[in-house]
């Protein structure tokens, strides 16, 4: 079966369906797997995982990251013939967030007179060869500065975001982060504040 395109997790679940050989019938499954990291980029000789007489294999050791892992199965009747290899499916193991962005300042000033407050800011960087690469962004607000409080869990894969749910006269933080594709959170951006001033001079 299809695996996931990405994962940060330290063990990868290979299924397949039952092979059925009429006559003898068949004896196991034989997993086989080869891998790709950043510094080879070749795809060295296939070794065995293991066998089993299950239909499901779980690898568990993937352990390096920016490495991707292919997959095949091959099983084999009660006479010992091989009487099938599987198709090969692969998935990239990414354990590393992105990098923070660069959140842009909201006004010059640090306050607005209109609604709603516009938050613009740089890509972020997924490092790795062979990294899943940024799957969208959260925004975070709150009156504290220095708080983490999730204003927008997913905004998209985008570079801006606007809020136009701002009360007068109260000063607003703002930071953003982004997540990849495995599902690493990234670091997050310096925090930028904005005040919404909607007063007339008297």
């Amino acid at each position: 079966d299809a695996l996931p395109q990405f994962s940060n997790l330290d063990i990868v679940n290979v299924n397949w369906p039952a092979v059925i050989d009429p006559v003898s019938g068949t004896n196991n499954y034989s997993v086989y797997r080869c891998e790709v990291t950043s510094s080879t980029l070749t795809c060295a000789p296939a070794t065995l995982l293991g066998s089993t007489n299950a239909t499901g294999f779980n690898d568990t050791s993937v352990k390096v990251d920016d490495t991707k892992y292919f997959y095949a199965v091959k099983t084999q009747d009660n006479a010992g013939l091989v009487i099938i290899s599987s198709n090969i499916v692969s998935v990239i193991v990414d354990k590393n967030g992105p990098l923070p962005p660069s959140l842009f300042a909201i006004s010059p000033s640090g306050f607005i007179k209109n609604l709603p407050a516009v938050l613009n800011w740089s890509a972020a960087t997924d490092p790795g060869v062979l990294a899943s690469g940024v799957a969208f962004y959260k925004v975070y607000r709150d009156i504290v500065s220095g708080s983490l409080v999730i204003l927008n869990p997913n905004v998209g894969n985008v570079l801006t975001y606007s809020d136009a749910a701002l009360s007068e006269a109260v000063k607003y933080f703002f930071k953003v982060a982004a997540q990849d594709k495995a599902g690493n959170p990234g670091g997050v951006s310096n925090e930028v504040d904005v005040t919404l001033d909607t007063a007339t001079p008297s």
